[in-house]
């Protein structure tokens, strides 16, 4: 079977980290939304089979991570220049992130925002150290040992409990969507 790679949106990232940090009150450090944001990726694979941001999952040694997500969010507190969409969600504001400005979040959908809300108020009363505990309890968690490893999508949608008839299909669907976007050159 074809590994599932959904294509990563990084608009619906930046939208999805610019709702999560409007829900925590307008801001929070980096390590609470990369991992709100990957466990919001995690419920919409289990209620929707499908994800919010689309991005690669590692596991790291404070638990899994969507890879691109992390990577982006990292530079905005590093002294790299921000990406323009995440520009336009968020700014830099020395080791934590806040809305620059509220605008209508267009890359989500009403079920991608439900998702958010719903991860959102499960994790609202955590620290950032308990949600990092909590992820090390995940099936799909292993312990990289300073490295990252990968956490295969098609692997995750197994452990969320997605029956391999549709892990299946939906396979056939990213593949044919890889294709199609290359015919297109995007």
């Amino acid at each position: 079977m074809p590994t599932i790679s959904f294509p990563y949106r990084e608009d619906k990232a930046a939208d999805a980290a610019a709702l999560l940090l409007e829900l925590s009150g307008g801001s929070a450090d980096l390590l609470r939304i990369v991992k709100l944001l990957y466990l919001a990726d995690r419920h919409s694979l289990a209620t929707r089979g499908r994800p919010v941001t689309g991005d690669r999952y590692v596991s790291m040694d404070l638990g899994p991570v969507g890879s691109h997500t992390y990577d982006l969010m990292k530079d905005q507190v590093s002294v790299k220049p921000l990406p323009t969409v995440w520009a336009k969600r968020l700014r830099r504001e020395h080791v934590r992130l806040a809305i620059a400005h509220v605008e209508p979040l267009g890359a989500l959908s009403a079920a991608d925002e439900r998702v958010l809300r719903e991860t959102h108020e499960q994790f609202k009363d955590m620290t950032t150290r308990e949600i990092i505990r909590h992820t090390h309890t995940l099936p799909e968690w292993r312990d990289p040992h300073g490295s990252s490893l990968p956490i295969e999508t098609d692997e995750l949608m197994r452990i969320v409990g997605i029956p391999d008839d549709d892990i299946a299909e939906t396979a056939r669907e990213t593949a044919y969507m890889r294709q199609f976007t290359r015919a297109l050159g995007a």
